[in-house]
């Protein structure tokens, strides 16, 4: 017997990409959830605020499954229903292994991509804009993103992460530096996609995966009253990741 449970990991990886920190739905026996030891998250756990401070002070309340992400190692919420996605998890002689994630996968079409020198989020940039026709992905897709798997024209995968690469308010997605120190570089392994070409681009999500394999690239003019967006693609249409310093 076998249930679905939120299950948050260390790292969690999707073929030979790994990204770190996030809750994702796992399939795993009572069995081997039981023999992890973890702790059990609930509806009645107790919430806790974060307070976020800066321009302007706001504080968020997390409850229930969101406690995962504080929590420590093997800690779980089982679902009440099958989700839409799911990864397989097995456990041998103590370690946990993840399968690839199962359940379909939302074609979006054509994206259109255009990049600028961002802001100083990043050592440098590009910062990214993704757009469905004339509407923002962030819109539609990444307001409840929690990783991007970009694949480039050699079929490397490349987990791009929360704060590090991509900011939901900002609808960017942008780069640290090659860092000098190998505790760096391990730190921020997406800076390798400089240079290459992007052929598909997969949204992890929290109630479904999207992708899409259909990019082009070019550039963008946003009408200052009815803010209209308008993309004309350039002559070479491949989606590069640009070398761009940040401002």
């Amino acid at each position: 017997m076998q249930d679905f449970i939120a299950k948050h990991s260390e790292a969690t990886n999707i073929t030979d990409t790994v990204t770190e920190g996030i809750i994702t739905p796992v399939k795993i026996s009572k069995e081997a959830l039981s023999s992890l030891g973890g702790t059990e998250i609930t509806d009645n756990s107790e919430p806790f605020d974060i307070t976020i401070t800066g321009r302007g002070a706001s504080t968020i309340r997390y409850t229930g499954k969101q406690n995962l992400f504080r929590s420590g190692k093997y800690s779980y919420y089982i679902l009440s229903e099958e989700p839409a996605y799911y990864k397989e998890a097995n456990v041998k002689d103590g370690s946990v292994t993840f399968g690839k994630i199962k359940g379909s996968q939302k074609n979006i079409g054509t994206l259109y991509v255009s990049q600028k020198a961002g802001e100083a989020h990043h050592d440098f940039s590009p910062c990214i804009s993704l757009y469905t026709s004339t509407e923002t992905l962030t819109e539609k897709v990444l307001g409840e993103l929690k990783a991007i798997i970009a694949t480039d024209s050699d079929g490397k995968e490349y987990g791009l992460t929360t704060l590090s690469n991509f900011f939901w308010g900002k609808k960017q997605i942008g780069f640290k530096a090659p860092a000098s120190d190998d505790e760096a570089k391990n730190y921020y392994p997406q800076h390798a996609l400089v240079g290459k070409t992007v052929k598909k681009l997969t949204f992890i999500t929290e109630s479904a995966v999207y992708y899409t394999e259909d990019i082009i690239s070019g550039t963008t003019v946003t009408d200052s009253t009815t803010k209209v967006v308008t993309f004309t693609p350039n002559e070479d249409t491949a989606f590069v990741i640009e070398n761009l310093q940040a401002q």
